[in-house]
């Protein structure tokens, strides 16, 4: 694919379990962005048309299954997608043991760690539906990570999987023992999730001289300031990695 040049604007999509981000880069700069229900890509796709008739070339990230080159192709069939999937030229060596299974998303998050200092490991901590966790070495190689459950799926499978607990939106909780169900489901899913992600990052660094914490995703500014102030907060982090993995491979 290096008969594209990459320095034309380049589109990224990001189709999560919420709602699909898009982006336009030229280089490393990003020069268009818009978030969308799944159900307006057809809309989104129609204004990038008008808006830039020169992209040719793009990547995207999938974690529903609901993209593929089949249906992109037939969307805009004068743009080269290609998947972010194991196949790809990777910055990062990896202990995964199935590396085939793992998400696009976290492929593109550690891809874009491997662009931080790399005399420190790296913890990416991505909120969103799901919080993912990745470690990177000092030598950007991917010792693994885990999953859990986000905020909102949290108070999801509470009112859900019971038969009396109620279906509350996110609230963040004033104190950390509550005085009603409603507050204590706030407190418990607030400080549950607060509990693990310090739990991870003193275990982290418990194990590497330096550590460089990432955090990305949209619940990340869902943390109070004690933890955020633990997190190098960093804006549009996976669609950035993307980006980089298209550079990588043109």
């Amino acid at each position: 694919m290096n008969q594209y040049q990459t320095e034309t604007p380049k589109l990224i999509i990001d189709s999560g379990n919420s709602a699909i981000k898009y982006f336009v880069f030229e280089k490393e700069k990003i020069i268009y962005n818009k978030i969308s229900n799944h159900d307006s890509i057809d809309l989104v796709f129609s204004s990038l048309k008008m808006q830039y008739p020169q992209l040719k070339l793009g990547i995207y990230s999938d974690v529903t299954g609901i993209l593929n080159n089949k249906f992109l192709s037939h969307k805009w069939e004068d743009v080269v997608f290609i998947p972010c999937d194991k196949d790809l030229q990777l910055p990062f060596s990896s202990s995964y043991e199935t590396l085939e299974t793992i998400g696009s998303d976290r492929l593109a998050l550690l891809a874009q760690g491997c662009t931080l200092n790399n005399n420190s490991a790296k913890l990416i901590i991505d909120m969103g539906s799901c919080i993912t966790y990745d470690v990177l070495d000092e030598e950007n190689h991917h010792l693994g990570g885990a999953i859990s459950p986000g905020y909102l799926m949290r108070y999801k499978t509470l009112a859900q999987r019971t038969r009396q607990l109620p279906q509350l939106d996110y609230k963040r909780p004033k104190q950390m023992w509550g005085k009603s169900t409603s507050q204590s489901i706030h407190a418990g899913i607030n400080f549950g999730i607060h509990a693990e992600i310090i739990y991870r990052i003193n275990e982290c660094k418990s194990k590497f001289e330096e550590l460089k914490v990432i955090g990305c995703g949209g619940d990340i500014q869902r943390l109070d300031s004690t933890i955020k102030n633990k997190i190098f907060v960093k804006p549009n982090f996976l669609a950035k990695g993307l980006n980089h993995l298209l550079e990588l491979n043109c």
